[in-house]
Parts: structure tokens; sequence; C-alpha cells
């Protein structure tokens, strides 16, 4: 129920030309509106314009995605935005961007990679998909999200997966 009130409220603000900060204190105030004060979302928001490689984004409590810059072989937090969705009425997001430059990765991902357990109860965790996505710069998406489910299975054991888990690996082309 609560991702039906997320789709529609994104339905109901998203355009062609919107302010992600706007348009996430929108759906923020929907979401308030139309859940009980336990009830919140982490959503993570991305636009990226294929014609000038700029990819402009709101994080709103979600797993800080990872970008992957290629030139400098460096990692860096998409972490601008700000408060989960629904916690409070009134809210200010803050708006990050960054250029994609060739061979550069921008890895999403929801808690269900990070913090699936092994038969100790200790989380799989950031460090091993930082380590993943270091290790592994050239893979393609594809590849990418299969070594990260195959890790994820190979940490886990026979312990069962608690949460779902949901991956999006994009890659500039070089």
């Amino acid at each position: 129920i609560l991702m039906s009130n997320l789709q529609a409220a994104l339905r109901s603000v998203a355009d062609d030309e919107m302010d992600l900060s706007v348009a996430t204190q929108k759906i923020n105030r929907i979401i308030y509106n139309n859940t009980t004060s336990d009830k919140f979302i982490t959503c993570f928001i991305g636009i990226l314009d294929t014609q000038t490689n700029r990819f402009t984004f709101v994080n709103a409590g979600h797993n800080q995605p990872y970008h992957y810059c290629a030139q400098s072989k460096k990692l860096q937090l998409l972490e601008d935005g700000g408060l989960l969705l629904g916690i409070m009425e009134q809210t200010d997001y803050d708006v990050g961007a960054i250029e994609l430059h060739p061979n550069d990765v921008i890895y999403m991902y929801t808690d269900g990679v990070s913090e699936a357990l092994n038969v100790q109860e200790e989380e799989f965790g950031e460090d091993a998909i930082e380590k993943l996505i270091l290790a592994h710069p050239k893979a393609s998406p594809e590849e990418f999200n299969k070594m990260i489910i195959s890790a994820v299975e190979q940490h886990r054991g026979h312990y069962p997966q608690s949460d779902d888990i949901t991956m999006i690996t994009l890659k500039q082309l070089g």
C-alpha cells in the first residue's frame, strides 16, 4: 500500500520541468497526509539527462548509492537529499548533481543487499559492496549485478534472505 501511495504521488507531481526538491516536498506531503505516523518510505529519485550526461538526484533516507568515477578511480556516495518520506509534513530536500564521464558507474541498491545476514548474523555490509565496485570497474551492469548477488548468496550461506534485493546499475559507456 505504501508503494502504491508513492507511485501515485510521483505520477501526480512528475513532469519534464519538475524541480526535484519541490517535487520531493510534494511527494512527502502526500505520503504524510495519507499514512499513519508510524509509516514512512525511503526513496531515491534520479534523473539522467542523456544529452548532457548530468545525473540529478534526491535521496530521501534511502541507502546511499555509489558513484564510481573511472577517471579518479574513487567512490562517492550520493547523499544529497533529506528525511525519509512521511516523517514530517514540512521538510526541505537538497538536490545533488554529478556529471557522468566515460566508464563512470552509479550503483543503487536496497537494504536487502547490505543487510543480508549470515549464520553468525553478520551483515554483508557496505564495505563489501565498495570492495566489489572497486575490484570490478570494467564489468557491465549485468555482470556486476550478478557478482553482487553471488557475493550476497555466498555470504548468507544457508541463512534465509530476510528482505528483498533490488539493484540498479548505470554505466556511462566510453
